[in-house]
């Protein structure tokens, strides 16, 4: 709980395709402390964007369910999309 609560209630989600012989994706959590430093909570590799995402997200807002009011800020709005409310 600690941990939530040193944050501030933005948490940014970016992803970057990686090329080569690692053809997939990582994908970037950061969230920024009360100094306004920068934060990285995780970054995964997938295959599947969508599915991945998904359940990515399902966790993260099991995870964040004792948080305030948490706003997410991203730069993949096709994936979120598909993200169930």
């Amino acid at each position: 709980m600690l941990f939530i609560c040193c944050l501030l209630s933005v948490i940014f989600i970016s992803n970057a395709p990686l090329r080569g012989d690692y053809l997939q994706t990582m994908f970037i959590v950061v969230a920024m402390d009360g100094n306004n430093q920068p934060l990285p909570i995780i970054f995964f590799f997938v295959k599947n964007i969508v599915d991945s995402c998904t359940w990515f997200l399902m966790r993260l807002k099991e995870a964040l369910r004792y948080a305030k009011e948490v706003s997410f800020i991203t730069n993949m709005e096709d994936v979120i999309n598909y993200f169930p409310r």
